[in-house]
C-alpha cells in the first residue's frame, strides 16, 4: 500500500548501509503510484513503475546486465514458513475494467491471460511439497475469459482428486458468472465466493465503474446457491467512504443486499493516486493526501465529512454484521 512507504524507506537504507557499492532498485505499488514522492524519500539508484517487465530493461542496460528477451516466468517461492497453512495463486494478470476507485490498470497494465496448466502445476507442487490445502486467488478479474483459463483449471483440479480449499478475497465480477462456472467452483473446493457489488445505487455504477447492473445481484446469488454455496459462504462487497458519498447510500445498499441472505462486507475506500477519483479525493479530503501517502490509510477514513462521519462508518459496519448470514458449520 502507498502508506506503507516508511518500511520501504528503511529497507533501502539498510541495503545501502550493508552493501554501499551495490545499486538499489525499487518498484511495486508505492513507487508506481507515488513516483514523485518516492524520488524524494527513497535513497535508491533507480525506480521502476508499473509492471517490472519491460520497465526494468533500461535499468538492466544501464547497469550492463543481461536483458531477457521475454518476461521471466513467475515462480512461487515454495518455503514452508510462507506457504505452510495457506498460499496465494494468480491465474491472470491485470483487469480490463477502468473503475474510478481502482488502480489495477496502473499497476498491472492490460489484462493478460495466464495458463491453466501452469496454475495447476504450481498449486499441485505447493500441495505436494508442503501439504498446503488453502489457496486464495489474487486475480483482479478471475472470471474474465474463463473458458480458456479458469474452467480448464477447475476441471484439472476436479479430475486430479485433490481436496483443496479455494477463496477469492478480491471478489468476482457478476457479469461473468454462470451456472457452469459456479458448479465447477463448488466442486473444485471453493469454500467462499465474494462478489464485487460495491453499491445498490444505479448512479454509483453509472459514475464509477459501469461494470454491472444492480439487478444482476439476485441472479448471481441464485446461481451460487443452486451450485451448492450457502448464503453464509457468499460475500458481497460494498464500498464506503468515497469522496462526497452520503452514509445513507451505503445504508440503503446494506439493506438491499441483506434481502438475498448473504454475508455483507464493508470495503473502506482509500484514495489512490493515478485513479479517476484521486483528484476529486484531494479536493474533498480534510487531510493532505496529495503530499503525504500516510493519509491514504483507510484507518483514518480520509474522506470523512458531515455527510459521512467516522461514527457513521462504525454504525454501518455493525449494521452489516447484524444483517449478514453466518457460514454454516
Amino acid at each position: 500500500m502507498t502508506y506503507w512507504y516508511p518500511g520501504v524507506r528503511e529497507v533501502v537504507r539498510l541495503c545501502k548501509k550493508v552493501y554501499p557499492e551495490v545499486p538499489v532498485v525499487a518498484g511495486g505499488v508505492y513507487v508506481s503510484l507515488c513516483r514523485e514522492h518516492a524520488e524524494k524519500v527513497l535513497e535508491t539508484d533507480h525506480l521502476i513503475s508499473g509492471s517490472v517487465y519491460p520497465a526494468v530493461i533500461p535499468v538492466l542496460k544501464y547497469l550492463s546486465l543481461p536483458v531477457p528477451d521475454k518476461p521471466p516466468e513467475e515462480e512461487p517461492l515454495i518455503l514452508k514458513e510462507v506457504y505452510g497453512d495457506a498460499a496465494v495463486v494468480r491465474i491472470n494478470t491485470g483487469c480490463p475494467f477502468r473503475c474510478r476507485y481502482c488502480a489495477s490498470s496502473a499497476l498491472n497494465g492490460d489484462f493478460r491471460q495466464g495458463s491453466a496448466e501452469k496454475a495447476f502445476s504450481v498449486v499441485k507442487d505447493i500441495h505436494d511439497n508442503l501439504g498446503t490445502v488453502n489457496f486464495a486467488f489474487y486475480d483482479d478479474a478471475l472470471l474474465l475469459r474463463k473458458e480458456t483459463v479458469l474452467i480448464p483449471f477447475l476441471k484439472r483440479i476436479i479430475d486430479s482428486g485433490l481436496k483443496l480449499n479455494f477463496y477469492v478475497p478480491n471478489g468476482i465480477h457478476l457479469a461473468s458468472l454462470d451456472e457452469e462456472t459456479a458448479s465447477l467452483m463448488f466442486r473444485a473446493g471453493f469454500k467462499e465466493v465474494r462478489i464485487g457489488f460495491e453499491s445498490a445505487s444505479d448512479d454509483f455504477h453509472r459514475n464509477q465503474d459501469k461494470k454491472l447492473d444492480i439487478d444482476q445481484l439476485k441472479g448471481g446469488v441464485e446461481i451460487l446457491k443452486n451450485a451448492g454455496f450457502s448464503g453464509g459462504r457468499i460475500g458481497v462487497y460494498l464500498l464506503a467512504g468515497l469522496p462526497n458519498q452520503f452514509s445513507k447510500e451505503v445504508e440503503e445498499s446494506i439493506r438491499f443486499v441483506s434481502r438475498f441472505g448473504v454475508k455483507i462486507f464493508i470495503a473502506e475506500y482509500s484514495p489512490v493516486p493515478g485513479t479517476g477519483l484521486f483528484k476529486e479525493s484531494v479536493k474533498s479530503s480534510c487531510f493532505p493526501i496529495a503530499e503525504e501517502p500516510l493519509f491514504h490509510n483507510n484507518s483514518i477514513m480520509p474522506m470523512q465529512w458531515r455527510g459521512f462521519t467516522y461514527e457513521d462508518l462504525e454504525r454501518l459496519k455493525k449494521l452489516a454484521r447484524s444483517l449478514s448470514v453466518l457460514p454454516s458449520r
